[in-house]
């Protein structure tokens, strides 16, 4: 997959960003819920999102494989900026 600029650009200003938290190690089958903000009223696939914010986590070393997602449930808000996201052991 080819990563743009702006693209490898928004994976280091997050990755700085987290740089002031102690993230956990998870190698092991995790459940993801990534709740993303609307960023406009264009419509935009949710999907889309999910790959770059399981990049982001390993690149972040706190997943150490996006393989090891047992499930993923995503959803959009409009109460919120950006997104958050909830990392759960798998019960598998």
């Amino acid at each position: 997959m080819y990563r743009s600029k702006q693209y490898t650009e928004w994976i280091e200003s997050c990755r700085q960003q987290l740089e002031n938290i102690e993230p956990p190690y998870i190698d092991y089958p995790f459940a993801i819920e990534i709740i993303v903000g609307r960023p406009s009223k264009r419509r935009m696939d949710i999907d889309n999102r999910a790959k770059a914010i399981m990049d982001l986590l390993e690149h972040a070393d706190i997943i150490t494989d996006d393989c090891l997602a047992h499930h993923i449930t995503m959803f959009w808000s409009n109460d919120i900026e950006g997104c958050q996201v909830t990392i759960t052991k798998a019960a598998v």
